[in-house]
């Protein structure tokens, strides 16, 4: 009897915990629908709940079409949850990669971090302000710093970025793996609980010039995405969308989003083809957003940096192009 009864209370566990996801499943459905690419950027970059789930997002287009700015300027919502990053490139140089993470909030004149000094007016008392603005660019900038910049906060977001670079040659998938655990096991505090969450891939394509092993490993995509949902690390590709892996890529990630420029140049059309999230069945999100606008909202303000959030601002202000052209080459 005693077998039956502890069989029986599993039972009811087992179906109290599948009443649970019913009734989540159902007002996600009705209250939660992703309907705007907005919502869908906001939901796969901005990182409002803090934690990581071991996504694959995939980020395609043709060359200039802004791949790496979107995955760049993710990197400043990140942090705001404690989040850490880590770039993952391929024969890059990490001086070059430094140059292109710019904060987005420093594209705004108020909230650049030099020369703005804290509410405490110290600079402006003491009579330096103007030296202050003078001389700055030639200043050494250390950790007790008494000019009272912004860029002390802005350092809390760049330390939890960090970069791993492969150079070109016959390394194999398995050298590779090896080589992204030994980075994903350091620990950036104390209690050895902060890592690596997040892992961006830039220029996939390279593969098909520089490293011929794994070009040749048709295993080489889903190894590394298994490897990344068993420790719920989120995994961000970008990829030429006439590269030899972007139809592998285009099929095992949980979210493809594709990026294309108009003939002239002056708007970016963006797709989300597959969305992991609650949206209507085969329905694909398409917006467009001009590159350069002196009257509203442009490309490159869809990023803002919110204190202690980040907020996508998407306001599409362009057609979007067919997308029945995407991926005809």
């Amino acid at each position: 009897n005693k077998g039956k009864r502890k069989e029986y209370e599993e039972y009811k566990r087992s179906e109290n915990s599948a009443m649970d996801v019913l009734r989540n499943l159902y007002f996600g459905y009705t209250e939660k629908k992703t309907t705007t690419v907005k919502e869908a950027l906001q939901e796969l970059f901005g990182y409002k709940n803090g934690t990581t789930s071991g996504e694959i997002i995939a980020i395609l287009g043709s060359p200039n079409s802004f791949k790496f700015y979107f995955a760049a300027r993710s990197c400043f919502c990140a942090p705001k949850q404690g989040i850490h990053t880590l770039f993952l490139t391929f024969d890059r140089l990490i001086d070059n990669l430094r140059l292109h993470l710019v904060c987005p909030a420093w594209n705004s004149i108020e909230n650049r971090p030099v020369p703005c000094l804290d509410d405490t007016n110290n600079g402006k008392e003491k009579g330096t302000y103007i030296a202050y603005t003078n001389d700055i660019k030639e200043c050494s900038c250390t950790a007790n710093c008494l000019r009272h910049c912004r860029l002390s906060e802005c350092e809390k977001c760049y330390s939890k970025m960090h970069s791993f670079n492969i150079n070109m040659g016959c390394i194999s998938t398995d050298e590779l793996l090896y080589y992204l655990n030994e980075q994903l096991n350091i620990c950036f505090d104390k209690n050895a609980d902060k890592k690596i969450k997040r892992i961006i891939i830039d220029d996939l394509q390279k593969i098909d010039y520089s490293f011929p092993l794994l070009k040749g490993n048709d295993l080489f995509l889903s190894a590394i995405k298994n490897y990344c949902q068993k420790k719920s690390i989120d995994l961000i590709i970008l990829c030429d969308k006439n590269a030899g892996l972007a139809k592998c890529l285009r099929s095992l990630a949980d979210n493809v989003i594709c990026m294309e420029r108009d003939d002239t140049g002056q708007s970016l059309s963006i797709y989300v083809e597959k969305y992991s999230g609650i949206i209507s069945p085969s329905h694909i999100l398409k917006e467009g957003i001009k590159i350069e606008n002196a009257e509203g909202k442009s490309i490159y303000d869809v990023f803002a940096c919110q204190g202690n959030s980040c907020e996508i601002e998407f306001e599409p202000n362009a057609d979007p192009i067919s997308f029945k052209d995407f991926w005809k080459e």
